[in-house]
Parts: structure tokens; sequence; C-alpha cells
């Protein structure tokens, strides 16, 4: 069965290897913007920890670590995940094509 496709339209099926190839080297960046944008905030909260004592500093510092590094650490991940999914499928297709 054909695919109408919800983006741009088309009805067919398959895979377009190049353009999956550049999303999959697009979403590996931006898995790396995540980790170096998470790097720069670690510095930030480093820096705080420096200029700022007591329980409410401890409590910030923790609530970094413990609750919001993990996401970004989980979306770079996930990023990743998908650019490497996407790159083993484009090459799984090349080779499809070529047999």
């Amino acid at each position: 069965m054909g695919s109408t496709g919800q983006h741009g339209g088309g009805s067919w099926e398959g895979m377009n290897p190049e353009v999956v190839e550049a999303q999959a080297r697009i979403l590996n960046g931006l898995s790396g913007e995540i980790t170096t944008l998470m790097q720069k905030i670690e510095g930030e909260v480093t820096a705080l920890a420096d200029a700022w004592h007591g329980d409410d500093s401890r409590k910030f510092a923790a609530e970094w670590a413990g609750t919001h590094k993990p996401v970004f650490t989980t979306a770079a991940t996930l990023l990743a995940d998908m650019g490497n999914v996407s790159s083993r499928s484009a090459a799984q297709q090349r080779a499809t094509s070529s047999n």
C-alpha cells in the first residue's frame, strides 16, 4: 500500500538514504549540542556553589544534579540513538538496493 506522506506528499514507499543520512548527522549534532550545553550549565552551577553557601545552595545543586542534568543526559542519548539507528537503516537500505 502506498503512503501519501505527511511531509510534502508523494505516493511511494521506501527510503531516500541520502536524506536519512543527512538527518542522522543532524540528530547526532543536536546530541552534541545538548551535551555541550549541559557542560556549560554544570560550570555555571559550580560557579554558583562557589559564590552561594547554605541550605538553599545545596538544594539548588542537588536539584540540578538529581533532576535536571539527567534530563539533558537522556535527551542527548536519545538523539544520538536516533541518529545511529537512522545511519544503520540508511546503510542497510543501500546494501539492499545494490543487490
